[in-house]
């Protein structure tokens, strides 16, 4: 204090260095006084000065205070963080509306940013709910013999994209060789041949690529044979491909079209086996996880099987047909009502199966071993060639019987499932079938004769065998003919005097197309075919096919039904006139043509090729075998391995790489995943969208920020006496920043919290109209709650930088001068 008393009277004096002194008691206190008086009476330290110079002090510091050591400083007192946040809170608290407007604004980028996130993560996750599923029913499958193709789609992509360059000037049309270059793939695809046997040694050892495998299956093309009993006491097969070839030709199609829709449902199987656990037993979780039982239940045993029906409940008429509870006969009859069937009228309703009458019904499972039936003469007979082979089949104790246990429907819910024939069966089947291909007799004994065919009762064809020379094969056939017995030499005479000369065939068959048009010769056909309209020929059906055939196409069809129908004619009234005529006749004239020559050369090779009996069998050991169906538990014919996941899919695919390393070329392991690759561009396509989507809406994020940024810079112009009082009291320049800088941090954290509010209310109408129009009820938007909290967070440090300019702006206004603003 500057001269307390200097303007008061004595005793006022007093009194004011009286409170002095009491305040002296905790506080230092130093007054600049010229009354020597009052420093005597009340000072516990007099320093003099005079001139700015020091001329006494009553208590100077000593050589020992001044080398001891100095007490620690007290640290500077400052704001809190706490108090900075309170004194923004209630500053922004007087101003709600405005708070809460700017917190809205603010909040329009997280708004966005979140839905997008949303929206990709729910997809995604509904991807990857289906991923498990959709992997199940799509392996990585090694086949042990494939065509690669690979050629023919680059062919076909290349010439889609237009990436040949051509020599060519572009200024008129060119012709491009497409059918060269398809044919040329075509001719040039090899077949793929992996050694699954080693493969399969090494998945067994292999504990990495084990690692990123949910399960390992392997299966065994094990040729089944399966017959089934109808309602009516037929046998009947259970296989598709026979069954519509049965159905087209009832329906009058030509064998064309027979052999055509046969190569299309040569693949299509009706029996299946179903994925076991990965122990190899019962049945994969994942399979019953997809499928719902009807009726029965799952195989409990290896005989039992289950009958799987469409989402409607349906199956196929064909199948029911393998089923054996429909013919083929009711199959053709409802075709042609269909085809018959006027416009207007009404559609009948479907034949309808119950489950009891469906469940319990037993088939006959034959391995190809066991088709044949040993002869007296030691060769055998297949006897599915004939009806009556196929009953003794069934009647006889052959074969494995299985029966439906129970019916399955793909659930509501799921959009696929793992099993695509109509009857599936237990890995454990396969074993047991394996086990007797192990036991089978006839496999036995084929490979104890290694050398021999003994389906034919002849050997194989020796290595260094030559082909006999024409002069060879005349003689050979000539002593033949001559050494059989008279009914032999009479059977051969009869198919010989049938059997037209080619030059007679193919000259009636001109004189017969002579002069006819396109239009002449398809009424003369569809005139020929009336006649056999009651067999059951579809006139209609031929009329429209015929009309989509080219005129040479037409004719060249016309000439071969004429040669065929020429030739049985002939054969025909030959042997309608040799009926009577005794063997022993017939003998002597085929002995007497031969000794004769009456037949020339090309006759008697022709001969050679016919009826000369084979001295060696035509087959291999290796086909041999093959056609029995002997089949190693170590060499399956696929190998499918499953993943959860495409990363752990694609890390397969890289184990498999490191397997080739090193290997030669018929041990290396080729595969295709065209199905894979197209689900994980689906995902890669989709992150891709959302971060572009992203990175768009980040741009009104940061406009949101630098709003935020100019309301702070608007509070801190309204605030500026503040400002000045906040310095008054001691504030320092940090502490006024820190005011501003933790207004601004609760503007983003409210802005940030408003944003996904908001986006959790958006949600609920966006997933009401995304299940709506995709009709899936497990897809919509979902906001992963760590993305929640990052993009808060984001908020905040967004706003947090916007008000760093603001705030040293604050912090750097003159006390003084903030003080006189009004």
């Amino acid at each position: 204090t500057d001269e307390p008393t200097g303007a008061l009277d004595s005793a006022t004096s007093i009194q004011i260095m009286d409170l002095l002194k009491e305040i002296a008691k905790d506080k230092l206190v130093i007054m600049v006084t010229h009354n020597p008086a009052l420093a005597n009476d009340y000072s516990t330290r007099i320093i003099q000065l005079l001139d700015g110079q020091v001329q006494s002090d009553s208590n100077p510091y000593t050589e020992a205070e001044t080398i001891a050591p100095k007490e620690k400083k007290e640290k500077k007192p400052s704001m809190s963080r706490w108090t900075a946040l309170s004194l923004s809170l209630n500053n922004l608290m007087t101003k709600k509306g405005r708070a809460i407007l700017t917190s809205f604004a603010g909040s329009i980028g997280i708004i966005g940013i979140a839905l997008i996130l949303s929206l990709s993560n729910g997809i995604n996750a509904y991807i990857e709910s289906v991923q498990e599923k959709t992997l199940a029913t799509t392996p990585l499958t090694l086949q042990a013999e494939s065509v690669d193709l690979s050629g023919l789609m680059t062919t076909l992509m290349r010439m889609r994209r237009g990436d040949d360059k051509s020599a060519h000037a572009r200024d008129a049309v060119y012709s491009s060789n497409v059918m060269n270059d398809l044919i040329r793939s075509l001719n040039s695809a090899k077949v793929q041949k992996n050694n699954l046997a080693l493969f399969k040694e090494y998945l067994e050892k292999d504990e990495t690529i084990r690692s990123y495998l949910s399960h390992i299956h392997y299966s065994y093309d094990l040729g089944f044979h399966i017959l089934t009993q109808t309602d009516d006491g037929k046998i009947a097969v259970s296989n598709l491909e026979k069954i519509m070839e049965e159905v087209l030709e009832g329906m009058g199609t030509t064998q064309g079209m027979v052999n055509q829709n046969n190569a299309s449902f040569g693949n299509v199987s009706l029996w299946q086996e179903m994925l076991p656990e990965p122990d190899q037993t019962g049945i994969n979780h994942i399979l019953k996880d997809q499928y719902e039982v009807l009726s029965g239940d799952f195989p409990a045993s290896f005989d039992e099987v289950v009958l799987i029906v469409d989402q409607n409940n349906e199956l196929s008429d064909l199948a029911l047909c393998a089923l054996g509870v429909k013919s083929t006969g009711d199959v053709i009859e409802a075709m042609k009502n269909a085809q018959n069937a006027e416009e207007d009228d009404e559609e009948t309703a479907p034949e309808a199966f119950s489950y009891e009458s469906l469940c319990g019904r037993e088939f006959k499972i034959f391995l190809p071993s066991e088709l044949y039936q040993k002869n007296p003469s030691g060769t055998y007979t297949l006897l599915t060639e004939t009806e009556k082979g196929e009953d003794f089949l069934y009647a006889s104790d052959r074969g494995q019987v299985v029966k439906i246990c129970g019916i399955l429907r793909l659930k509501d819910d799921e959009t696929t499932g793992m099993m695509t024939g109509a009857i599936g069966y237990t890995s454990e089947l396969t074993r047991v079938m394996l086990d007797k291909v192990a036991q089978s007799p006839l496999i036995a004994e084929q490979k104890s004769n290694p050398d021999k065919d003994v389906l034919k009762d002849l050997p194989f064809l020796p290595e260094d065998f030559t082909e006999p020379a024409d002069e060879e094969k005349i003689r050979l056939i000539t002593d033949y003919l001559m050494q059989c017995d008279n009914a032999e030499q009479a059977r051969i005479f009869r198919e010989i005097s049938a059997t037209p000369a080619e030059e007679y065939v193919t000259q009636t068959v001109e004189q017969t197309l002579a002069g006819q048009s396109r239009a002449e010769l398809e009424k003369n056909v569809l005139a020929a075919l009336a006649q056999n309209e009651k067999e059951g020929t579809d006139l209609s059906y031929i009329e429209e096919y015929t009309k989509t055939m080219s005129d040479e196409e037409l004719f060249d069809a016309v000439r071969q039904s004429l040669a065929a129908q020429i030739t049985e004619a002939y054969r025909n009234n030959v042997l309608q006139s040799l009926a009577g005529v005794p063997d022993e006749v017939l003998s002597a004239r085929l002995l007497a043509s031969l000794q004769n020559k009456t037949y020339s050369d090309a006759m008697l090779l022709s001969f050679y090729e016919t009826y000369m009996p084979p001295a060696y069998s035509d087959g291999t050991l290796e086909n041999n075998l093959k056609l029995l169906g002997d089949i190693h538990p170590d060499t399956p014919s696929s190998i499918e391995l499953y993943s959860d996941r495409f990363e752990d899919k694609d890390a397969v695919k890289d184990c498999i790489s490191q397997y080739n390393q090193g290997k030669e070329e018929a041990d290396q392991i080729e595969y295709t995943d065209v199905f894979g690759m197209i689900l994980s561009g689906v995902t890669t396509i989709i992150n891709a969208i959302s971060y572009v989507l992203i990175a768009f809406v980040s741009i009104s994020l940061i406009v949101s920020s630098i709003m935020i940024g100019i309301i702070t810079y608007i509070s801190v112009l309204e605030r500026t006496k503040e400002i000045g009082i906040l310095r008054a009291v001691g504030a320092s320049k940090k502490d006024v920043s820190r005011v501003f800088n933790a207004e601004s941090v609760i503007e983003g954290f409210f802005a940030g919290v408003f944003g996904i509010l908001i986006t959790l209310l958006l949600i609920l109408p966006i997933n009401a109209i995304i299940r709506a129009l995709s009709d899936i009820p497990t897809l919509g938007a979902r906001l992963p709650a760590g993305a929640g909290v990052i993009l808060v967070l984001i908020s905040v440090l967004l706003s947090f930088i916007a008000g760093l300019f603001p705030s040293r702006l604050a912090a750097k206004k003159n006390p003084v001068e903030a003080l006189r603003t009004e």
